[in-house]
């Protein structure tokens, strides 16, 4: 596997296979790192959009994160849902 965390840019390679974790983030357990151990041995490029250090005094966070989500959503060819 592969580990992609918001914001990191990925720079694709050729065959890349790719997962995007969507789901809560704000005031939920982390359970992308539950799913991206569960993925550890599978070869797949995994989009984690959770940043570890979300600084929500800058003004422009907000917009960078979703402009993120949104390149690494287009990038994907799965997107696994956490509810």
């Amino acid at each position: 596997m592969k580990y992609i965390e918001a914001p990191a840019i990925y720079r694709p390679e050729p065959g890349d296979r790719t997962l995007f974790l969507a789901g809560g983030i704000t005031g939920v357990q982390n359970w992308q790192a539950e799913a991206a151990r569960l993925l550890g041995d599978v070869p797949v490029v995994v989009f984690n959009p959770r940043q570890p250090d979300f600084d929500v005094t800058n003004p422009d966070a907000a917009a960078n994160q979703i402009a993120w989500e949104v390149a690494c959503l287009r990038q994907s060819a799965v997107t696994l849902f956490w509810f």
